[in-house]
């Protein structure tokens, strides 16, 4: 979903704004606003490329063109955006997915979509020193370290989960880890600066899902973004194996896709 303003120690600038339609990506349903924690069927995990994701998503971080250059392992593989709880439609009245969820313990994260300051609960505070003070940026979302992403994700997302933020991101860990050594990972990294074929790197990330359907994001046919979808455990919630999803993939109509490459030490690309 769309970011909101956070404070973080590393931050020398805030990113802009993202635009809700370009971070969103494939074409999606109605969410289920202020949703019971716990209650769904299936989840949406999503990777990007940061090269092809930042460029044209974030204004210029000084910050981030100081970490960033074309060896680091975040220019080189593919990193977390989001693990998202979803709904079997037909079982949630047509609505695709919870968000923003009311817990039982009373902690209503539907303030935080409002107001991500209004509420201690809203920013999950140690999550976020992870990634400002450790590598671990290299493996999530530029905007996890330098913008606000941590708080948003855990506020819309992870909200609906009944865990704690620790016990949250620990499973967005463990589905990165699943998936970070999979045929299509490996296909992106081995292809960086590279026009590849759709059909190619569908395959690739095909092996990982079992043949089960996912959405390859692109925009003007550079590839930004990969979502699969995953059942949740009826008793942990936990993701367990994968299905079909229900998103389309705007890379389809590309006979040929860019890998992008990042081509800038210490400026912005």
């Amino acid at each position: 979903g769309e970011a909101v303003t956070m404070k973080t120690a590393a931050a020398a600038a805030p990113f802009a704004a993202l635009a809700l339609g370009a971070l969103i990506g494939p074409a999606h349903g109605a969410p289920d606003d202020g949703a019971a924690a716990g209650h769904y069927e299936e989840y949406v995990f999503a990777m990007e490329w940061e090269t092809g994701f930042s460029t044209y998503e974030y204004s210029c971080d000084e910050a981030v063109a100081a970490h960033m250059s074309p060896s680091v392992y975040a220019a080189q593989h593919l990193s977390v955006h989001g693990l998202w709880p979803n709904y079997d439609p037909a079982l949630h009245d047509g609505m695709d997915w919870p968000q923003y969820c009311v817990r039982p313990s009373g902690e209503n994260y539907q303030l935080c979509e409002a107001d991500m300051s209004s509420e201690d609960y809203c920013f999950p505070t140690a999550a976020a020193k992870i990634y400002n003070s450790t590598e671990y940026w290299q493996k999530y979302a530029l905007d996890y370290a330098w913008g606000d992403l941590v708080s948003h994700e855990w506020s819309k997302h992870g909200s609906c989960t009944n865990w704690t933020d620790a016990q949250y991101f620990a499973q967005v860990d463990s589905m990165y880890n699943r998936l970070i050594l999979g045929s299509g990972s490996t296909f992106v990294s081995s292809h960086i600066g590279q026009n590849v074929s759709y059909s190619a790197l569908y395959a690739a990330f095909a092996e990982d899902t079992e043949g089960k359907t996912l959405s390859l994001v692109c925009t003007s046919c550079a590839f930004d973004q990969v979502w699969t979808a995953w059942n949740a455990d009826a008793t942990t919630l936990e993701p367990t194996s994968p299905i079909d999803i229900n998103d389309s993939s705007s890379c389809e109509p590309c006979d040929q896709v860019l890998i992008p490459a990042w081509t800038t030490t210490g400026t912005c690309p």
